[in-house]
């Protein structure tokens, strides 16, 4: 499973499962009019239910701002139109599909050819019978990303790619096995790569050391993908579709909640 797959997935299940023992919790109280706060004339009802409404309303905004702007950062790379590496000048957005043409690395973990890798090692922390695992968890001791440098050749010419510096979520890496993924019962890794072979890249243009190379801007998006154009942009919608559902589910029950708070 990718990097963002996992990390929009616990914070859908996170959020939810703190929502729901709040929930929960307020409306047993509720129900069994015990508040705290009766003493002073507050009831769950006019206050507390419509508090968590509003908490409700305003996580809901917050998780649809944040995919919306990961739908326009999507919009605004599909639009850029496919460019041959002979056209490119300097300063401007590229859409480029090649091959890898210089010499990769090795990826830490995996041992396969790439000119990107994302390597996580985790490792379990006990909290209870080891045999058991009760209260375990698996906590992330080393996540760091390996690059240099490559050149991309799409049959009419090539152009230098520095990908030091770009955001792992704009990296679509491919998920690969590794060796010795699971040293023993406390130790696991995991590992994405850009492998040398086949990428898009969009990215600005920029020169170096007067060489053209396509890098980091603080302007514009640089997108990397071992994925063809047309599968790229369908993985990232579709990874990005329970963030959208949730945020969503979010604002309609706080709103829910707000209407029942006032109308019961």
């Amino acid at each position: 499973m990718e990097p963002s797959t996992r990390r929009n997935i616990g914070i859908v299940l996170s959020t939810a499962l703190v929502l729901v023992i709040i929930g929960v919790m307020l409306f047993i109280m509720d129900y069994f009019d015990k508040s705290f706060f009766r003493p002073f004339g507050i009831t769950f009802a006019g206050y507390i239910f419509p508090i968590f409404g509003i908490i409700l309303v305003i996580a809901g905004l917050v998780m649809m701002k944040s995919t919306r702007d990961e739908e326009k950062l999507l919009y605004k790379v599909q639009k850029i139109p496919p460019t041959e590496i002979e056209d490119a000048n300097e300063g401007v957005l590229l859409k480029i599909s090649g091959k890898v043409s210089s010499k990769p690395f090795e990826g830490p973990f995996s041992k396969q050819d790439c000119v990107w890798a994302r390597s996580v090692r985790e490792e379990y922390v006990e909290s209870g019978s080891f045999k058991s695992r009760e209260g375990g968890h698996w906590k992330t001791v080393e996540d760091r990303i390996t690059t240099k440098p490559f050149e991309i050749d799409d049959g009419t010419g090539k152009i230098a790619v520095d990908l030091e510096g770009v955001l792992a979520e704009h990296i679509d890496g491919k998920e690969v096995d590794t060796i010795g993924s699971f040293t023993d019962m406390h130790s696991r890794t995991y590992e994405w790569i850009l492998p040398a072979g086949k990428l898009l890249i969009i990215g600005k243009t920029k020169k170096i050391d007067g060489k053209l190379v396509i890098a980091k801007s603080e302007d514009e998006p640089l997108v990397a993908s071992f994925r063809g154009e047309k599968e790229y942009f369908k993985h990232m919608r579709s990874d990005d579709k329970p963030m959208t559902i949730f945020s969503y589910g979010l604002l309609i029950g706080g709103i829910l909640v707000l209407i029942w708070s006032m109308v019961r």
